[in-house]
């Protein structure tokens, strides 16, 4: 980690963007932590000091105070959070340890995002078998009174002409 803050630091950007992704960085707070405090100390004495932001991927289902801090204000933070849409196309793929659908959990953690002033950011990954419902994603994301929204196709999904007709008869539905 160090050694990858001092090659981006080695260019003199203007701007530092750190990034947390990959399986689920929340389950490591400690790591984050320490990679904020890292990032933090480094930059602190440089001229000019490069302007910071912190990105996160996670699915949202693991937020506790602890992790709540190091999300919000005054860390400047954007967080994406897979939102696949309504309970029965998000829960179909998105379940926790014990098979049961992670939506609700979501929800909730998204509120508390809300509330702390955190940015965030809703990432529907779209499916072959999902795409017809584009209207219903779209609806749910917009319920979620963020500025921004991000649908991203499952490239790696079985796509056929049936489904690509099926995304165009969802696009209507928008």
């Amino acid at each position: 980690m160090k050694q990858a803050v001092q090659l981006a630091l080695a260019q003199r950007p203007a701007n530092l963007d750190v990034s947390f992704f990959g399986g689920e960085p929340l389950l490591h707070p400690d790591l984050v932590a320490a990679t904020m405090a890292y990032v933090e100390e480094t930059i602190a004495s440089l001229q000019p000091r490069p302007r910071l932001r912190y990105v996160m991927n996670t699915n949202g289902t693991i937020l506790d105070d602890r992790i709540l801090d190091l999300l919000a204000p005054p860390h400047p933070f954007t967080v994406y959070v897979s939102l696949d849409g309504p309970a029965a196309i998000h829960d179909f793929h998105r379940r926790d340890e014990e098979r049961r659908g992670s939506l609700a959990t979501i929800l909730a953690n998204v509120k508390r995002l809300r509330e702390a002033g955190v940015r965030w950011c809703p990432v529907a990954v779209l499916r072959p078998e999902s795409v017809r419902h584009l209207g219903d994603i779209t609806r749910v994301l917009l319920e979620q009174e963020t500025d921004l929204a991000i649908l991203t196709p499952d490239l790696r999904a079985p796509w056929t002409e049936d489904s690509i007709d099926d995304l165009h008869a969802g696009l209507r539905d928008v």
